[in-house]
């Protein structure tokens, strides 16, 4: 081998080491494919954190003088995560559900959605407090994710099916989801803690 073959595959090497170093620095490996939509590891870790936050806040609010000795525990943890996953799958199925009824239309029938709301002076504000988001990671976290299933919910009761949650029920076990986090799977229905 001449010495600029050895030259191109050794910085191809540690090129795809640095590519591989910041993709997991940064969370942009999957955790779960739920269809063939990718729910990243940074997108389970923020909706966790958020929930972990959301959670300490309200048992402060309750008095509860030491939260973290209740939150720090490993199986809450856990719990949190699999919820959280759980819920990040569930948007997914939604939003797969969602296109299917309204193709191209669906984001702008999102945005018409969410352009109704008015908000308090205090949101953000009570946003931070009580997530650790700023609004913007909020909405797009929380308000487009509900925007989402309340529109689906309302074209399924239009087509006439009074269930919607036996829909999604339906969707999820017809769904195929591949979890790859060590330490939760997928029972054909929900996230489950192996």
């Amino acid at each position: 081998m001449s010495s600029k073959k050895i030259l191109i595959v050794f910085l191809g090497m540690i090129g795809l080491g640095l590519s591989g170093f910041y993709l997991i620095q940064f969370g942009a490996y999957p955790v779960a494919i739920v269809g063939s939509s990718m729910i990243s590891a940074r997108s389970l870790e923020t909706t966790a954190l958020s929930a972990h936050r959301y959670y300490s806040q309200s048992l402060k609010a309750y008095g509860e003088e030491r939260p973290g000795e209740i939150l720090e525990d490993h199986g809450t943890i856990l719990e949190l995560r699999r919820a959280a996953l759980d819920r990040l799958i569930e948007d997914a199925i939604i939003h797969r559900e969602l296109k299917a009824r309204l193709g191209e239309t669906l984001e702008s029938a999102v945005t018409k959605k969410l352009d109704g709301l008015t908000f308090g002076d205090n949101t953000e504000d009570a946003v931070s407090v009580l997530y650790g988001l700023t609004f913007a990671e909020f909405r797009e976290m929380v308000l487009v994710p509900k925007a989402r299933e309340e529109i689906l919910a309302g074209r399924v009761f239009g087509e006439g099916v009074s269930d919607f949650e036996e829909l999604l029920k339906k969707s999820r076990q017809g769904v195929k989801v591949i979890i790859l986090a060590p330490d939760l799977a997928w029972d054909g229905e929900k996230v489950a803690i192996k």
